[in-house]
């Protein structure tokens, strides 16, 4: 159910709290030689869910309520902390859980996931297909499983940079634009879909027990609230509640702008929330610089102040269009660790408390299913986690955050307050946050509330050093104000440049009061008794923290002390405070003993070395436990039984591990193999073991050459006639020279490679001949006339643009991005066409990709493929027009619609697994030796660990694409028949290609096919071959999807190789 607000303020618990852990006893601070047990052997288990418990999976029914400061499950406070993962970009659904469980390890409590309608209905007569890849039931049970909270959004149109923005395909032959519910037909399909993937949805809500569904986004982006788009989506709205949706519902507005803010209620909208990409896109260029939230100032913010600061979109990384100068490497740079920490600050001192990076996870655009305009097969996004899966170091900058939600749950309930005084600066201009707890007071020491303090430089581009302090305001026990005039009261706060810093003021660790600390708080256990505090920043800076201490305190280090680190502490005994003063580096402890208390211990870590530590937490005797694990690739999780601690993660290495584990805990797992722990100075420690080395096979190719339908005598009578001259959708034509339609979307062929026949005769001799083509970003077309080849257009290259929206921070990549319609003369050679003789042209047309319709204007209902022609004909040409074989009703419902184009290699299963190709070439190249389409396969075995986690890509290996690009071929490339990208030589700038896993066997055959179509002689690539990205010991089961081979396929498959005959004119 979901409950409205106002809600009274109460206490937080498991869902994002303080990690409760009590620690095994500390030893004595002596050094010691570091002591590892031997390795044991790598586990022989696949790693499966987490075994993870709360209200997102205990199959009780749950309240979802929310005030002004935060979203609520049963009354209680929730900092929800958010990634983007769209799971058709991740087509091997074991995977889903990999990466799932490596956004909770880093500290995320939900996952947000757009559902892309297209990808599971190929044709308006067809079911809607939830199987296998596109088993979304089992995306929101592992997410579930996972302990994430699932923020769902159905659409209709998502955008997504994805072919129609979500849509399917079938509807670019609609009369109106389709975001809206003008067009009765439409809306019904739309209705259709809502209604199917919103039962699977409902199914899945914390508020019946299902699952973990949280909130519920209708449509996306809509440019206005009024109007025509505030009854669409009360449509929207009013089905979602029809079909069982009862948690909150909202819409994403496009940019801070508070177009909804006002309309919220009247639209039926529960909540205000927006998106957010205040850095923009260009990552070859310059960084927008960051704004500060109006929220409290802006009155269209005013107007939602009954719900939490939302930004349901926040920029986690910048697409790459194609002919970019650039690759998602930039991107990752550009959206750096420095970044993600500036905008944790600014947000965090703006009380945002629903966050959702855009994106975590990117993923690939396999087949056809990306939108050209912004990008191509890659999707990789420069997110945090990339796209072979592996772990960026900047991933860590977000689990230092999401960490710091969990230590610090006072975040969820705060107002904001006049900002701290910057004093005494040296460097550039300084922006200061406060915010003041309006409950959770049993979690300061005053009792009072804690207080939270951030710094940013207020150009967040100016990279210079700058040191200052400030004046805090803040109580003691028993309420008791103190001012510390100076903070921190020995040395400077800095701020190095593009950088930022968050202390929490006011607040207790264990039964330990603190009055601020200067570094960030990683990790909090206060479990009575033991308490364990993890404090962060960056390396080789001096770090402060006050602690409550009325009686006289010994402070001792395990740090070695020199000039430049020593480990300070000063007690004031009339004032009854401990000030311990550090320096960052590797990690140390700093341990603090006084009569009446458990010691403590502050871990003291800069920021690099937590790269490397995780503290995953689960339930322990009924309360929420955590432990700390310190140098490990990943650790994914912990289970708890008797007294034992059951970790799971994954290691590229072997490698010497340092645990914290809770009170009454003595034992520990890997992966289901015990560990030898060895008990130094407070912690454990283990030697986990590395993944067996791998090797990748050398590819040997064969070749077939395949440009039959560029033969005047190929037998084309079986293809569609283009013949359409009364379009529904009026964008398709008639053509004004042709008189039909020659659109490809209005004969159902929307993806990949396109061949058009025109039969006519002649009305002159050697014509010039004039083609209008539209075909989308890296796009281009090849033209023959009676089996003379005319030539190439010159791919169609994209562009870097920014939104065209100046003031705000909108993710519209369209303004000036995608490209247009492109005419093209060829000359005919002398006496090749005679006047009153019969005339055959072919033409094969690359088209990457449907539009995207961020405006909502009907964009995605542009025509692709040929707009127009003047052949210099007597009378009407005859058009014929083939794409992929069957149109929207594939043989192969597996791959499905977005995996094939119409070449004849495509069309006659040349790709497939198990095609026959003993009689094809040994080829020692992939140049051309002529224009045209030429198919290489190869064949080959694999022998990995099944519990080893191989990532694999296919590199395009071309001397002349880097660096000037001048490679005049494409290629598509599939994998055991599933189609994993395309390659232009002359646009890029992508070049190494990710293989999702499930493509692949892991312990057996595979096979590769890959169709080069060169613009003349010479041009291709010289090789393709492996290569290795990612290797690592613990993992999901690796498993290959299951799909049709070309055996199971043949006989909805054209002819291996067609017969040459004269076809007779229509």
């Amino acid at each position: 159910m979901v409950t409205g607000a106002p809600k009274r303020l109460s206490r937080i618990v498991s869902l994002a709290s303080a990690m409760t852990l009590g620690l095994a006893a500390i030893m004595p601070t002596s050094t010691m030689a570091a002591a590892y047990a031997s390795p044991q052997p790598p586990a022989s288990h696949w790693i499966t869910s987490t075994n993870y418990r709360y209200p997102g999976n205990d199959g009780k029914h749950h309240a979802v309520s929310w005030d002004k400061y935060s979203y609520m499950i049963d009354d209680h406070h929730l900092n929800i902390w958010s990634g983007e993962v769209h799971y058709w970009r991740l087509p091997s659904p074991h995977q889903w859980r990999d990466v799932l469980q490596k956004m909770k390890a880093a500290g995320f409590n939900a996952v947000s996931f757009y559902f892309f309608w297209g990808y599971h209905q190929s044709a308006p007569d067809s079911p809607f297909d939830f199987s296998g890849i596109r088993n979304i039931d089992l995306l929101l049970r592992m997410a579930a499983e996972e302990g994430l909270y699932v923020i769902a959004r159905p659409g209709p149109y998502i955008n997504a940079e994805i072919s129609m923005g979500g849509m399917p395909a079938w509807q670019t032959n609609s009369s109106l634009p389709l975001r809206n519910a003008w067009d009765n037909t439409n809306w019904q399909q739309q209705r259709a879909w809502l209604h199917a993937v919103n039962k699977i949805i409902a199914r899945h809500q914390v508020t019946n027990g299902g699952g973990s569904v949280l909130l519920y986004q209708v449509e996306n982006e809509e440019l206005a609230s009024v109007g025509p788009y505030a009854d669409y989506v009360k449509k929207i709205i009013k089905a979602a509640k029809e079909d069982g949706i009862n948690v909150p519902i909202f819409h994403n507005d496009y940019a801070p702008v508070g177009n909804w803010a006002f309309t919220t209620k009247d639209t039926g909208l529960d909540v205000y929330s927006y998106d957010d990409y205040p850095i923009r896109f260009d990552c070859s260029a310059t960084r927008h610089k960051l704004q500060d939230h109006n929220w409290h100032i802006d009155p269209a913010f005013r107007a939602a102040h009954h719900s939490p600061h939302f930004i349901a979109e926040a920029q986690g990384g910048a697409f790459t269009p194609w002919g970019a100068s650039f690759n998602a490497s930039a991107c990752e740079k550009f959206v750096d660790a420095n970044f993600y920490r500036q905008w944790a600050a600014l947000n965090n001192g703006a009380g945002v408390t629903a966050f959702n990076y855009y994106m975590i996870f990117g993923g690939t655009n396999w087949g056809w299913t990306g939108s050209a305009h912004s990008g191509f097969t890659s999707y990789d996004y420069g997110a945090s986690l990339s796209e072979d899966r592996n772990l960026r170091d900047k991933l860590s900058a977000q689990k230092e955050n999401g960490y710091f939600h969990r230590a610090f749950p006072q975040l969820t309930v705060m107002d904001g307050a006049t900002d701290p005084t910057v004093r005494d600066v040296r460097g550039a201009a300084v922006k200061s946050y406060l915010r003041k707890a309006a409950g959770l007071h049993s979690l300061s020491m005053s009792g009072k509330g804690s207080q939270y303090l951030a710094f940013r430089l207020a150009d967040s581009n100016d990279i210079t050093r700058t040191s200052f302090t400030t004046t805090l305001n803040t109580f003691g026990p028993g309420g008791k104000a103190v001012t510390f005039p100076t903070v921190p009261q020995e040395g400077k706060l800095i701020l190095h440049g593009r950088d930022a810093l968050q202390m929490p003021v006011d607040f207790t660790i264990g039964d330990w009061g603190a009055y601020y600390s200067t570094g960030l708080l990683f990790f909090n256990s206060p479990m009575k008794g033991h308490p364990l505090a993890v404090l962060t920043g960056t390396g080789g800076d001096r770090g402060e923290i006050v602690l409550d201490a009325p009686h006289k305190p010994m402070v001792t280090s395990t740090h070695t002390n020199t000039a430049n680190t020593s480990v300070t502490s000063t007690w004031d005994k009339e004032k009854k405070q401990l000030r311990i003063n550090y320096t960052w580096g590797s990690p140390y402890d700093i341990t603090v003993s006084m009569q009446g208390k458990a010691p403590l211990t502050l871990r003291i870590a800069d920021r690099h070395s937590l790269i490397r530590a995780w503290s995953p937490e689960n339930l322990l005797n009924g309360t929420m436990q955590g432990l700390l694990v310190e140098n490990a690739d990943l650790v994914r999780s912990v289970h708890y039984t008797g007294h034992t601690a059951h970790l799971v993660g994954s290691t590229t290495a072997p490698q010497k591990v340092r645990i914290w584990l809770p009170a009454g805990i003595t034992r520990a797992t890997w992966n289901g193999q015990p560990l030898q722990l060895t008990a130094v100075n407070g912690h454990y420690r283990a030697l986990l073991p590395g993944p067996a080395p791998v090797t990748l096979p050398k590819l040997t190719w064969v070749k077939h050459e395949e440009n039959y339908e560029a033969n005047p005598n190929f037998d084309d009578s079986a293809w569609r006639v283009a013949n359409i001259k009364h379009p529904r959708n009026f964008r398709q034509g008639p053509a004004f020279f042709q008189h039909v339609v020659l659109d490809a979307n209005a004969y159902n062929f929307h993806e990949g490679d396109v061949w058009y026949r025109a039969h006519y005769t002649a009305n002159t001799d050697d014509p010039r001949i004039w083609i209008k083509v539209f075909g989308a970003e890296g796009s281009n077309f090849l033209v023959w006339i009676n089996g003379h080849y005319l030539g190439a257009s010159a791919a169609v290259k994209g562009g870097v643009a920014d939104t065209g929206l100046d003031d705000k921070s909108s993710k519209d990549p369209t303004s000036n991005l995608q490209a247009q319609p492109k005419a093209v003369t060829f000359t005919v050679p002398k006496g090749t066409v005679k006047k009153g003789e019969k005339v055959t042209l072919a033409i094969l047309l690359r088209n990457n990709g449907q539009r995207v319709d961020w405006e909502g204007i009907g964009n995605n209902l542009h025509p692709m493929g040929i707009l127009d022609a003047r052949l210099g004909e007597q009378g009407n040409a005859v058009w014929k027009i083939q794409g992929v074989r069957g149109g929207i009703h594939p043989a192969d419902t597996t791959r499905g619609i977005y995996n094939n184009g119409g070449l004849y290699g495509e069309r006659a299963g040349w790709y497939l697994p198990g095609f026959p190709d003993a009689t094809w070439k040994h080829a020692t190249t992939m140049h051309a030796n002529t224009a045209g389409v030429t198919w290489y396969r190869t064949h080959f075995t694999l022998k990995y660990p099944t519990n080893q986690d191989v990532m694999l890509r296919l590199n395009v290996l071309s001397k002349r694409f880097s660096p000037d690009r001048k490679d005049n071929a494409h290629t598509v490339m599939f994998i055991n028949g599933w189609n994993v990208g395309t390659w232009v030589g002359n646009v890029g700038p992508q070049e190494s290609f990710t293989i999702p896993s499930g493509f692949l066997n892991p312990t057996g055959q595979n096979e590769i096919a890959v169709a080069v179509t060169a613009e003349d002689a010479c041009y291709g690539p010289e090789d393709i071959q492996l290569g290795l990205v990612g290797n690592w010991l613990g993992s999901v089961p690796w498993v290959e999807n299951t799909a049709p081979t070309y055996r199971q396929l043949q006989h909805s498959l054209l002819p291996a190789y067609p017969l040459l005959r004269v076809a007779t004119a229509k």
